[in-house]
């Protein structure tokens, strides 16, 4: 019991009687009475009881305080989960787009693998914490669907394109009339064949194709032209071939490359744009009028490839893997020397996002691709004695330098000037096919990271300033294909202006049919 003369216990009166003078204080009558004897010796005397509690930020149930411990816990989660909101600026040395794991970032975030207490740990106090298991999370198993998804997806878009081209490539030969077979040195082509369920393979044996067979099989040969071919796909196809032959090296080599490549493109362009976007872009691809070459054995699916693999590791600061697959693109094809200056651009785009990033190892990983194309030229010195010789025969194919404004208006003229003409229509085509992938190049101006613009451009303007001066666009129908960016412009406008799918897909699955039976039939389609 507590006396009058004692402190108060600071709990508040709960009879409403008026106070009678007597030796029990009002607080201490009622209800309290029976069991002030009891607890007494429980209260504190002075400040209220529920000081103590104030030092913690939660209670349990009943008013039982947490302990301290706990708390702390819960305020820390509270940090991690704020740092992990949408939209939020990375802390410094973390990049947002940087994937931690997977092909494609977790949707909605995820918990740092920094946040969560490891088996083991111990609390401040001594108690001993146990970690959950560790067991697939709903981002992860999201993340996981999704890779699959887009795996099948692309597997079933390539999957359905060849075997339409399969299909194509059987009634070619009897529906069009074909023109004389070209051959080149060294490699004779194939006699016209009768219609047949052969041609699905052997009908496309065509112009370049036949240049990369002669050097799998060969290699090179000095003063005949087939220096302008880049080394690295009739290697790989040479290689191959040592067990089922070169055309089907060569083509098992192009078929794989254009798979890999469609899966690394759908997982960019979704992380990059959308999951829609990344889906229109792979099927626009496959259905483009001239994507025929990407089946066939050229070089085009390969360079393609390591292309959109070089994005794809530096957007995931792996620059040594980028300058890599750089190098392998440009001992593919000329162009990949584009990827030096891309890689620089994104390098030094990285840099001034986050300074305390290294930017010299970046820069000298970006310039892989340059040293790519120097090996080449490298190799005609010591074969030939002319280090430019890739380049100086381009004169054996009749192109000539030319400002690349200079070749679209010879372009656009030639394209109607000769219509009606005999072989006219080549012409036309060509601008047909050109003049809209130059319309979404202006369009991912304002829409494209500055790194996808440098190799577009770059892959636009080189060709249209070594052209053939007799048919200014020849080729450039060919060329675009591996321009991604220019693809990612179309399937983002089209998706911004509501344009469906099949209004966008259709008339290139068109154009792609009339094209590839025109090329199996030895028309000048090149």
């Amino acid at each position: 019991m507590v006396g009058q003369g004692e402190p108060r216990s600071g709990v508040r009166a709960v009879d409403a009687r008026v106070p009678r003078p007597g030796p029990v204080p009002p607080d201490e009558q009622g209800v309290l009475a029976s069991i002030l004897a009891l607890v007494g010796p429980l209260v504190r005397a002075g400040a209220p009881g529920r000081a103590a509690v104030r030092r913690v930020r939660a209670v349990g149930p009943g008013g039982v305080p947490v302990r301290v411990l706990l708390v702390r816990e819960l305020r820390r989660e509270r940090r991690r989960l704020l740092r992990d909101l949408p939209g939020r600026p990375p802390p410094p040395g973390r990049r947002a787009d940087r994937l931690r794991r997977g092909l494609v970032p977790a949707a909605g975030g995820g918990a740092s693998p920094r946040a969560r207490p490891g088996p083991g740990a111990r609390g401040r106090r001594g108690a001993r914490v146990t970690a959950p298991p560790d067991a697939d999370t709903e981002a992860e198993r999201r993340e996981r669907r999704r890779i699959v998804e887009g795996i099948r997806y692309c597997v079933g878009v390539f999957v359905a394109v060849r075997l339409g081209l399969f299909v194509i490539a059987l009634v070619a030969p009897a529906l069009v009339t074909p023109l004389e077979p070209a051959s080149v040195p060294g490699w004779p082509a194939r006699p016209l064949p009768d219609p047949g369920f052969h041609n699905a393979f052997t009908a496309w044996e065509r112009f370049d194709v036949l240049w990369f067979l002669r050097i799998a099989r060969s290699g090179y040969t000095v003063g005949d032209g087939s220096a302008a071919f880049f080394p690295l796909f009739p290697a790989l196809a040479r290689v191959v071939g040592l067990v089922v032959g070169p055309y089907a090296g060569g083509f098992l080599v192009a078929n794989t490359a254009l798979l890999g490549a469609l899966v690394v493109l759908y997982f960019l362009t979704s992380s990059e744009v959308s999951e829609r976007v990344a889906r229109t872009t792979v099927a626009l691809l496959c259905l483009f009028p001239t994507s025929f070459f990407l089946f066939m054995p050229y070089s085009e699916s390969l360079f393609l490839l390591f292309s959109v693999a070089a994005f794809w590791a530096s957007r995931r600061d792996r620059w040594w893997l980028a300058g890599s697959m750089g190098l392998l693109a440009a001992t593919t094809r000329s162009l990949g020397v584009v990827l030096a200056p891309a890689l620089a651009v994104e390098a030094l785009v990285r840099w001034r996002e986050d300074r305390t990033a290294p930017l010299l190892p970046r820069l000298a990983a970006a310039t892989l691709p340059a040293v790519g194309l120097l090996l080449y030229l490298g190799y005609w010195e010591l074969r030939a004695g002319d280090w430019l010789a890739p380049l100086q025969q381009q004169a054996d194919w009749q192109r000539v330098r030319a400002w690349p404004w200079e070749t679209l208006i010879e372009g656009t003229r030639t394209a109607f000037r000769f219509v009606g003409a005999t072989n006219g229509g080549y012409f036309l085509i060509d601008w047909l096919l050109v003049v809209p992938v130059l319309v979404a190049s202006l369009y991912a101006l304002r829409r494209l990271r500055a790194s996808s613009l440098v190799f577009l451009w770059g892959g636009l303007l080189l060709p249209l300033s070594y052209v053939f001066e007799g048919r200014p666009l020849m080729s450039m129908p060919r060329f675009v294909l591996a321009l991604f960016p220019a693809f990612w412009a179309i399937a983002e406008g089209a998706d911004r202006l509501r344009i469906p799918r099949w209004a966008l897909l259709a008339p290139s699955a068109a154009g792609l049919g009339l094209l590839s039976a025109l090329t199996i039939n030895w028309y000048y389609i090149f």
